[in-house]
């Protein structure tokens, strides 16, 4: 059995899809195609990938995204992941804000299991100081594989 647990922490910024697209206006559809490159130019980092809406990975998507991804980590601790993450990210701390300001986006930590047993499960705790970085950038955080 593989000893090894690998989790990554990634940084999305995303404009909040709150209904059937059908039903947005078209300055709403106008927000949900906001323009990844204006939003790296705020945040002051490149992003590892970007969505387009209807863009060429055909995944349904409801509307961009951008996405900055940590490399893989051998820890089975949530806490491990997203505090390499925050050390990463807080510097573009205003830019992340700016961004999410200037688009109507949110901003938010994903973590992600790719570890070769997906069976496995990761201890999902975070100390005081973490939750206190969280809550100073005014992020969402997701678990999943």
């Amino acid at each position: 059995m593989d000893e090894t647990f690998a989790q990554r922490a990634q940084l999305v910024l995303q404009h909040p899809v709150t209904k059937a697209v059908s039903s947005y206006s078209d300055a709403e559809l106008d927000a949900l195609a906001f323009d990844p490159d204006e939003v790296t130019a705020l945040v002051g980092l490149a992003p590892t990938r970007i969505y387009r809406w209807g863009g060429p990975d055909r995944l349904g998507r409801r509307a961009n995204a951008w996405q900055y991804s940590m490399p893989v980590m051998d820890t089975m601790i949530t806490d491990d992941v997203v505090t390499a993450l925050l050390d990463r990210i807080d510097p573009c701390a205003d830019g992340i804000a700016a961004a999410c300001r200037a688009f109507g986006l949110q901003a938010g930590i994903r973590v992600l299991n790719d570890s070769p047993d997906r069976a496995a499960r990761a201890l999902v705790y975070y100390g005081p100081t973490t939750i206190q970085r969280l809550a100073r950038l005014g992020v969402w955080i997701e678990h999943g594989e």
